[in-house]
């Protein structure tokens, strides 16, 4: 009797833990059928390479032609406007976390033949470009400069304000050298009309030893001191001002990063800027190892004619007094 009851015991056992079983496995099974189904969505070869350090440290940039992103399928003829010096040889679409994007593969002719790996697109919310921002450092870890060169002003419109973005991030991987760029307007007023503001997200990828390599911006804070010519008087102090320097766009900014207009020219030994409003002529240099300032300003009537004069110190950008 005893056996009996125990074997009827084992076998409901049997049972519970064969169903138990089963349905424990129930949300397994399903979890791995949605992975599968989402990997098949999604699976870019390319997007996978692109994304992939290990493949970006054992690139040999002499040979990239014989690389796998260089030799996969899906590329077709580059059939844009080519420019001098550079040749867009192929280009296809691309999907990189679950934005599209065109692929340029580019031959640079100078200084020597180098191939380069372009990714662009034009039609990106500033959301959209931090995303992409984002899933390169999930990919390739913080970058080892990030340059922010953006700044806002307002228009006209009250409340209407205009956010220029201008933010470079590169890493350097084995020896690839890497740049993501986000670039162009930001305008509240499209916002508030629900319009989407499109900014342009270039992704780039070389070598190293051809690849420019992005340079954080500075600031200087120089005296100033202004003699009229002409005017028996002695010169005079001015407020000292404070610009900062973007070597990668060759631009000198003004203290809250906006551009100068004009001609600027930044060089490894002098910074220059030439303006013109109206009928005056306002131009300055800055020797960059004495740090000497001098500027002019000049009337195309022929009216008074003033040469400034100071010293420029290197600052931190944002630096504050207070």
């Amino acid at each position: 009797m005893v056996l009996a009851h125990y074997s009827q015991v084992s076998e409901h056992m049997e049972r519970y833990d064969q169903t138990a079983g089963e349905e424990r496995m129930k949300p397994f099974i399903l979890a791995c059928v949605a992975a599968l189904a989402t990997t098949d969505a999604i699976a870019d070869p390319m997007a996978d390479l692109i994304g992939s350090k290990t493949y970006w440290q054992s690139m040999a940039w002499e040979k990239a032609e014989q690389s796998k992103i260089w030799k996969m399928s899906g590329w077709g003829p580059s059939e844009g406007k080519q420019e001098t010096g550079r040749t867009f040889a192929k280009e296809r679409q691309v999907e990189i976390d679950g934005k599209n994007l065109r692929a340029y593969l580019i031959v640079e002719e100078a200084p020597t033949r180098q191939n380069e790996l372009s990714i662009y697109s034009t039609e990106l919310s500033p959301d959209e470009c931090e995303q992409i921002g984002n899933w390169l450092v999930r990919k390739f870890g913080q970058p080892k400069l990030v340059v922010d060169g953006s700044y806002k002003f307002d228009l006209v419109a009250q409340g209407n304000t205009v956010e220029s973005i201008d933010k470079m991030s590169q890493w350097d991987i084995g020896s690839t050298r890497t740049t993501f760029t986000c670039a162009g307007l930001k305008k509240t007023a499209e916002e508030k009309f629900g319009e989407k503001n499109k900014l342009s997200g270039i992704l780039v990828f070389g070598s190293k030893a051809s690849e420019r390599e992005i340079k954080p911006l500075f600031g200087l804070r120089c005296t100033q001191q202004y003699k009229i010519i002409g005017v028996d008087r002695a010169p005079a102090n001015l407020n000292d001002i404070t610009i900062i320097i973007d070597e990668n766009r060759k631009r000198v900014r003004s203290a809250n990063k906006i551009p100068f207009p004009g001609e600027h020219q930044i060089t490894e030994g002098s910074i220059e800027l030439k303006m013109k409003k109206g009928d005056d002529i306002i131009e300055f240099s800055i020797d960059r190892l004495t740090g000497v300032y001098k500027g002019k300003s000049r009337s195309l009537k022929g009216g008074g004619k003033i040469d400034v004069s100071g010293r420029c110190e290197k600052m931190t950008v944002g630096e504050r007094k207070f």
